[in-house]
Parts: structure tokens; sequence; C-alpha cells
């Protein structure tokens, strides 16, 4: 009987998930699993962490999944579509500092906020409430963890709303002062359509790729638990 921690995170992932979001938001298994040892991943956003858009066949190319792959990490994905800082998603019902106490027993060595767009309609009072919260509450749920966010990414037009730098400054800010990273990968799906899917609003699997390389190059910089860009 397997009694590491990874198989024991492995094996909660699906309830924890299922808790959090309250929607089938499956547990990939990567056609070369983690080691026994591997760090857990708790990635902790909207539907762009959940694979929303992607076909069955193609969630694997999500970009939270391909990430874990390559860095080797054991994922649990609690992405939940339509959820941000500020907005509970339609299915899971919660925004993200709602999710944390259902997440609480994953103890994930590494934390990856990300998302914000679904943050646009709120006002700036309500992003200057809920950004700290969510990331105070996920560092008193998890005191050891390594706990990074990605900037949201916007997927139409040329230019960043207004609300969105904003919220990304507050964003960068709160992970600051709970000791974590921000990781900025700009903007990579604006003015290119090729990257998002039939929707036009959720990436497809080479936006995913694009985001993944990113996110690693990032995460590289800041000092992040994963392999160098020249390694991957």
């Amino acid at each position: 009987m397997m009694t590491t921690r990874w198989a024991l995170a492995t094996a909660a992932a699906v309830t924890l998930v299922a808790a959090a979001c309250a929607g089938p938001v499956a547990q990939e298994t990567p056609s070369t699993p983690p080691s026994a040892d591997a760090p857990v991943a708790l990635f902790l956003g909207d539907s762009y962490a959940q694979g929303t858009g992607l076909s069955e066949s193609e969630l694997p190319t999500r970009w939270t999944t391909v990430l874990s792959g390559r860095a080797g990490w054991s994922e649990i994905n609690a992405g939940c579509n339509g959820s941000g800082y500020t907005r509970r998603g339609g299915v899971c019902a919660t925004n993200y500092v709602e999710r944390v106490p259902a997440l609480a027993n994953a103890d994930p060595d590494i934390v990856i906020v990300s998302g914000g767009v679904n943050d646009l309609s709120a006002s700036r009072e309500l992003i200057d409430m809920r950004v700290p919260e969510t990331f105070t509450a996920l560092r008193e749920a998890f005191p050891e963890a390594q706990i990074y966010a990605v900037n949201g990414i916007y997927y139409t037009g040329l230019v960043t709303p207004a609300l969105l730098a904003y919220l990304n400054e507050a964003v960068e800010h709160a992970v600051t002062e709970v000791g974590g990273s921000y990781v900025d990968i700009g903007e990579p799906l604006l003015g290119h359509p090729e990257l998002m899917g039939p929707d036009t609003l959720h990436p497809n699997s080479a936006g995913h790729a694009l985001i993944t390389d990113l996110t690693l190059q990032e995460l590289s910089r800041v000092g992040g638990p994963v392999p160098s860009p020249s390694d991957t």
C-alpha cells in the first residue's frame, strides 16, 4: 500500500477539487507519473486553469497540467469557470478566497494563483478587499508553501483594461506581503486570435502551450522550483 505524501495528495485531489468547485474538474494523470516524492502543486484559478474550451482529449494540454509535468509536480487543479478574486463561478459558486477552506487538507508545496479577468466588473474597493484576503487565507492555510501569483491574462483587443492593470498591481502587492512571488507573463493572447479556441474566449492548445512556456520562464526567473528553460 502506497503511503507516500504524493500518493495521499493524489488520492485526495479529486475529492478536494470537487468540494472546492462543486463541479467535474478531473485530476489529470500524466503519461509519466511524478515520482513518489514529487512536490504537490495546487492551482487556484479560473476557466484558463480549469481548461475550459478544450475538448476532453485536449485537456492534458492545459497549461497547469503541462507545467506540472515539465516541472515534475503532482497537480491539484482547483480552477473554476467564471470565478475570480471577487466573482463567484457559475458552477462552483465560490470566489478564490471562499475555495481555500475546502482545499485546506491538500498540503501543497507550491500554490499558483492565476486569473483576474472575471473581476473586471468589480469595484476597486472590492478588489482592494478580496485580493489581500485571498493571499492571507492561502498563507494561513499553507504556512510552508511557496506561493506564486500569475497576472490576469486578457484575451481580446489590443490593450489591457485599466482595471485589470489595477488588479494585477493589487495582486503583486498582496502576494509579496505574504512572502510569495508575482509572476508577470505579459499579455500573450492579445492580438493573437490563432491562440484562441472556437469560442474566442479561451485559449486553444497552442495558447496553453505559450502560457506554459512563459510561466515556466518567469517562475525560473523569480527562483521558483522549476527546471531552467534550457532544461525543458
